[in-house]
């Protein structure tokens, strides 16, 4: 709510005067106004954060994801990059997947894609089922008529179906 907010707002203004040298109080302080939609002032308290600390890999995913909500494509793919050079994880790597696609860069879309599922395989884990919809609208969107462009798309769309959307 708009009182709890501001509560929120008012601790973490509070709690990086207490600690001036921590980014994360600017982060969290931006994560409350990145969920009441005001993206200008959480990229400005998370550009604060980075100004603390230029390597704090959590302040470049924010500024990924306020990108992603402003639909702002390019930038957002950029800051995923940035972050996963920081932190490498599958559940960044997966939004970046989802960030190519969003972009339209639908090759590099895939590749990512399917090297996340390669590696969750190889490590005996489940697969995020949604890759297999970011490969099969990526498929789908590239509007390539080849008949194995096509193929390969429709076998992904039926993983997807079955390990996403009947679940």
């Amino acid at each position: 709510t708009p009182e709890e907010a501001s509560k929120a707002s008012e601790q973490y203004t509070i709690s990086s005067y207490l600690s001036a040298t921590d980014p994360l109080s600017k982060l969290r302080h931006a994560k409350v106004y990145l969920r009441v939609g005001n993206y200008d002032v959480a990229l400005n308290n998370v550009n604060e954060a980075l100004a603390i600390d230029k390597e704090f890999a959590p302040a470049y995913r924010q500024k990924a994801d306020v990108f992603n909500l402003n639909r702002m494509r390019d930038s957002t793919v950029y800051y995923y990059q940035l972050y996963l050079k920081r932190n490498n994880n599958l559940s960044a790597r997966r939004m970046y997947a989802q960030a190519l696609y969003l972009a339209k860069d639908y090759d590099e879309a895939i590749a990512e894609a399917n090297n996340i599922i390669n590696l969750q395989k190889a490590a005996g884990k489940p697969v995020f089922a949604n890759l297999y919809g970011i490969i099969a609208y990526s498929y789908a969107d590239k509007n390539d008529t080849a008949r194995a462009t096509n193929e390969t798309g429709l076998t992904y769309f039926e993983l997807y179906e079955n390990e996403f959307v009947k679940k």
